[in-house]
């Protein structure tokens, strides 16, 4: 019985030998096309652009309650005690309206930064597929952080995709 266990576990592992040496491989670092193609680029200033404005309101909100609770600490000497603890009572309903507010718009705007990366993705997977069909590829990797430990020179066609990804962009929205 082990005898038989043994030999088909050989034969298996010549089997994947064989099916290894016919195997065309190649490596892309995702990441980098989206980062550089001019699509990905468009994406990210288009976001950048959008949330700028609101980071600048955000910014002057919470200057704002600075300015406030500086001046509630300047002049809470001088104030009544029920008066000091009803600009307490302002001071943290603001605060927690401000942090409440600040992460609702990071909220929106981790969720708009996924939905634009997704659409890109989408474009950049029928990029790499065509080319992958296209040059016989059994397999392309993600090499950006994934488990591609080591890959030899001319198997990453990052450059290939971001070229013909920028190429089918190409004046489209």
């Amino acid at each position: 019985m082990r005898k038989m266990c043994l030999a088909m576990m050989v034969a298996m592992l010549a089997a994947a030998a064989v099916a290894r040496a016919d195997a065309k491989i190649a490596v892309v670092d995702v990441q980098r096309v989206i980062d550089d193609s001019e699509k990905g680029k468009q994406a990210r200033e288009l976001l950048k652009r959008k949330f700028e404005q609101e980071k600048a309101a955000l910014e002057k909100q919470g200057k704002e309650i600075s300015v406030l609770k500086e001046d509630l600490d300047k002049q809470a000497p001088v104030l009544t005690p029920e008066k000091r603890e009803e600009r307490e009572v302002d001071l943290r309903q603001r605060i927690k309206d401000f942090n409440r507010l600040k992460k609702d718009r990071q909220d929106e705007f981790n969720a708009k930064q996924m939905e634009v990366l997704r659409q890109v993705m989408v474009k950049v997977m029928e990029v790499i597929a065509e080319i992958g069909k296209e040059g016989g590829y059994t397999a392309v990797l993600d090499g950006t952080n994934g488990p591609v430990l080591y890959a030899a020179e001319g198997v990453d066609i990052t450059d290939m995709v971001i070229q013909r990804f920028n190429q089918a962009s190409a004046g489209k929205p």
